[in-house]
């Protein structure tokens, strides 16, 4: 959201309103030139989705290397790129409804996008489920700024 008196460029709208806008706020030469450089990073921010899914089912099975291939195709289809972090899982804990801990290893799938889908996010992350036989399957996002 843009200070009152700003244009949709981040501009004083007016210079009457950059004489008002400055007086009022007390912005010297170098705010400008801030509003500036954030305008030439603009389109640098993306998101980061990563998908947290399980290496054994519930029975202690290893999930065949082919889910986690499958997954790879799809979302490089989609997103034209993906990040699979398969040879060093990570362990998740956590405790279940009657305060026992749980654990399970994990492997961590991501992309990145320039805009987020939460209704494909949706309906991916429940198709994730049923094929992983998971009550839920962690999908999050993070904006970032790629360098």
């Amino acid at each position: 959201m843009l200070p009152h008196g700003l244009n949709e460029d981040g501009e004083p709208a007016s210079p009457d309103t950059a004489e008002r806008l400055f007086a009022r706020t007390g912005f010297n030469e170098i705010q400008p030139q801030a509003v500036e450089q954030r305008r030439e990073r603009e389109g640098t921010d993306v998101y980061l989705i990563e998908i947290l899914l399980p290496m054994f089912d519930a029975a202690g099975r290893h999930f065949p290397q082919a889910d986690y291939d499958d997954i790879r195709e799809e979302l490089t289809g989609h997103f034209g790129g993906v990040t699979a972090f398969l040879r060093a899982p990570a362990t998740g804990l956590w405790r279940n409804p009657s305060g026992d801990v749980q654990h399970d290893e994990i492997v961590i799938i991501e992309v990145m996008a320039e805009s987020l889908d939460r209704d494909w996010w949706t309906d991916y992350r429940h198709q994730l489920q049923k094929r992983f036989r998971q009550d839920e399957v962690v999908i999050r996002s993070a904006i970032i700024e790629r360098l």
